[in-house]
């Protein structure tokens, strides 16, 4: 795989999953400061890919997805229909 069309996959990736976070903080309530935790990474990603920094940025979408799913299975954060 070529620099190029791992850069171009990045991107393709980073986007998608950002789209599907932003998606699910919409609708997301629960413990705040695990929700504001989610919201700082998702940020954090947006300023690393403003930046070029593509690997830290979907690094930062990584860590935001596992504070998700390990919120829901705790319990300390739920969709807006829950609870």
């Amino acid at each position: 795989m070529s620099c190029e069309s791992l850069r171009a996959e990045l991107e393709g990736e980073i986007s998608k999953w950002t789209r599907k976070l932003e998606r699910e903080l919409a609708s997301l309530r629960g413990e705040e400061k695990t929700v504001e935790n989610i919201r700082a990474y998702l940020e954090d990603s947006k300023h690393f890919h403003s930046k070029g920094e593509l690997v830290k940025s979907f690094e930062c979408l990584i860590w935001g997805w596992a504070l998700l799913q390990l919120g829901r299975e705790v319990g300390l954060i739920y969709d807006q229909g829950e609870k």
